[in-house]
């Protein structure tokens, strides 16, 4: 008399994202026993509505992280990763545009997970490191005694993304000693 074991197929428990200067990123946890020859199967499309593909259009596939370039496995939804890994970074994305991205797990005969989805607005976001700007002038007194305007002068030694806004403080322009950057405020 054998006993027969069914194991439930992991869940994928949460799905959380971020982004940098050329891709979106992808993570998720699980709970629940990953089995040899299991799969995570990623796929995005650009827009709100949810993922309709299934564990059926999953059985020759793929992937690419270049949004658009994997496998087709919808209208518009294409895979952009397939592996063991708990994350992906999806690159190939249009700054302002909203995506959804579903992850399913997929055991080794094929059987699928409820999907995890989530959307998101991809942002491009330039990184500015130290040497990658220059103020080369500033004028606080730009409105006169009293004045609440500020002008900067800068020089920008990186290439910017586009609809990039770049804020600026003068926090710690107050002086505390001659010749000196104050250090009564900002940083």
């Amino acid at each position: 008399n054998g006993t027969t074991l069914n194991l439930a197929l992991p869940r994928i428990t949460s799905l959380q994202r971020d982004n940098d200067e050329t891709s979106e990123t992808l993570t998720w946890n699980i709970s629940g026993i990953v089995c040899d020859g299991g799969r995570y199967v990623v796929i995005c499309k650009e827009g709100n509505s949810d993922i309709t593909s299934t564990c059926t259009d999953f059985t020759s596939i793929t992937a690419n992280t270049v949004f658009g370039s994997g496998s087709q496995t919808q209208t518009g939804e294409y895979v952009v990763y397939s592996g063991s890994e708990t994350s992906v970074s999806i690159t190939g994305l249009t700054a302002g545009t909203q995506y959804m991205a579903a992850v399913f797990y997929v055991d080794a005969e094929g059987n699928c997970s409820p999907k995890a989805q989530t959307t998101f607005t991809y942002s491009r976001t330039t990184i500015l490191e130290p040497g990658d700007l220059a103020i080369v002038a500033i004028n606080n007194t730009i409105n006169g005694e009293g004045n609440t305007a500020d002008e900067f002068s800068f020089v920008i030694f990186k290439k910017i993304t586009p609809e990039t806004s770049i804020d600026m403080t003068d926090n710690g322009y107050g002086r505390l000693y001659e010749g000196l950057w104050g250090t009564n405020e900002g940083f």
